[in-house]
């Protein structure tokens, strides 16, 4: 194969965005939690419910220090009930 021969790849996963992106827009669709969107905030939302995220397939990681690519059709509802239902989060059943 040619180094210089063009691949045009199939582009069939497109549901999985930047963590960053989808967070901040999450809370501007949900002004009712009174939340806002830092940097900060999105660090700590990964580290507290980054493991119950991957868990249900709604985040994922390239590797420890990449950033988080979130499934848009199930993060809306996975992370309001996340955020709403508190410390009950360790025994969330979270549906997709």
């Amino acid at each position: 194969m040619d180094m210089n021969e063009e691949i045009n790849l199939v582009h069939t996963v497109n549901h999985w965005k930047s963590g960053r992106l989808v967070l901040e827009e999450f809370f501007r669709l949900h002004p009712e939690l009174g939340l806002r969107y830092t940097e900060n905030v999105y660090n700590n939302f990964v580290r507290i419910h980054g493991p119950k995220l991957a868990s249900i397939d709604v985040m994922r990681k390239v590797g420890r220090r990449s950033p988080a690519l979130f499934d848009i059709t199930k993060f809306d509802s996975a992370a309001f009930d996340i955020l709403t239902q508190g410390r009950k989060s360790s025994s969330l059943k979270v549906s997709a």
